[in-house]
């Protein structure tokens, strides 16, 4: 799983579908009146997730003034409930970004801003049964040195995407496959911006590191530490789609024991070998983490879903061999926003409640059961079923 820093820049420029947002505040008469702004930079689409729709955005809050601003509450509405879900406290300190400052954990600084991570899901429903949500508002509240308190709400809110998410095929056959990733780690794929000609971007947004595991929930054979041993390692990765290769590296080189590996890497190189398919309309698979000499595709070739274009291994900024996979709007690996997707079919044979788990016990079995058109809920636990057979070959 790649790691590397934060960046914070804030994105100026209105992207298509962002908030215009309208801003009420109380304050004092002696005091000048707080600047603060709300942005969505990418609309969120609905992604089934163990049927359920969920929502995933970023909602930046920048402090534009001169006196620091303390976060105090976040509130949202959907159009499916009408109860305003709050987040407060140790509610809201998941949601936000890291702070600069660890002691003030819910501080935004003077001409700075700061994340609120929605992953709206289980709670998008109305009378008991799921719904579709078509816009969703926002509210924060926040105090000054002073005390006083500012409201801030962003009028019509933010309106969802109506765009279905991409069907992928399966990346790799068989399993079990941990489906690694979590909304609120700090460090996880979700959380990481990079800042690439001048832009931040969110790649990793959708995200999902594949671990490979036996029966018992093992990730290696005998000596953990030896890459060769890694279950998934060498495993072939298959063609989520009918596509191009619009992008690829190879020769990156790997190093025989996971504890030998590069703790830094520039951003650039943190992707490893890659492969980059070009699934049409703007939206591009990438593989992150192959195996040196393993990628049997070129740039411009055609590729068939269930081909296979190259192997796992373990190159760039990864903790262990696996399989990153997302889907952006652009085919360099960090140079795109990341866009959803789901898989045509897969079965789910249980989820790791503490991912910590994973390599050292079994997997709790829930949730078993066929899933079509959705994504793996965090951390569970797939099988893909054996490599399809593409078309004439």
């Amino acid at each position: 799983m790649p790691i590397t820093r934060l960046s914070r820049s804030w994105h100026r420029a209105a992207t298509a579908g962002a908030i215009a947002a309208a801003f009420a505040w109380t304050v004092r008469a002696s005091q000048p009146a707080p600047s603060l702004s709300l942005h969505v930079p990418v609309p969120p689409s609905a992604v089934a997730v163990d049927g359920r729709d969920t929502y995933t955005y970023e909602l930046h809050v920048a402090n534009e003034g001169d006196v620091a601003l303390n976060l105090t509450t976040f509130e949202l509405r959907t159009d499916a409930a009408g109860a305003v879900i709050s987040f407060a406290g140790d509610r809201l300190a998941p949601l936000l970004d890291t702070p600069a400052d660890a002691s003030a954990p819910f501080a935004v600084a003077p001409r700075s801003h700061r994340v609120i991570y929605v992953d709206l899901g289980a709670r998008a429903v109305s009378h008991g049964q799921p719904a579709r949500v078509s816009r969703v508002r926002h509210g924060v509240r926040a105090t000054a040195p002073d005390g006083t308190e500012i409201r801030m709400h962003d009028g019509e809110g933010l309106r969802i995407d109506d765009r279905a998410p991409v069907v992928l095929g399966p990346p790799l056959a068989g399993g079990p496959w941990a489906a690694v990733y979590h909304a609120e780690w700090p460090r996880g794929h979700r959380r990481v911006f990079y800042t690439v000609d001048g832009a931040s971007r969110l790649p990793g947004r959708h995200t999902i590191d594949f671990v490979k595991l036996d029966d018992q929930g093992r990730t290696a054979r005998a000596d953990v530490d030896v890459v060769s041993n890694t279950l998934g390692y060498g495993a072939e990765v298959l063609a989520v789609s009918d596509a191009t290769v619009a992008a690829r590296r190879d020769g990156v080189t790997e190093v025989p024991l996971v504890s030998a590996r590069e703790t830094r890497h520039a951003p650039e190189a943190a992707a490893g070998n890659f492969v980059s398919l070009d699934l049409g309309g703007g939206r591009f698979a990438v593989y992150e983490h192959l195996r040196p000499g393993s990628l049997r595709v070129r740039e411009g070739q055609r590729v068939r879903r269930g081909d296979v274009i190259a192997a796992l291994g373990f190159t760039g900024s990864s903790t262990g061999p696996h399989l990153h996979l997302h889907v952006g709007d652009a085919a360099a690996p960090l140079a795109a926003e990341g866009q959803p997707f789901v898989f045509d079919s897969f079965r789910v044979l249980g989820r790791y409640a503490d991912v910590g788990l994973m390599g050292r016990a079994r997997w709790l079995v829930e949730g078993e059961g066929p899933r079509t058109r959705e994504r793996p809920s965090p951390n569970a636990v797939v099988d893909f079923g054996p490599a399809p057979r593409p078309p004439g070959r």
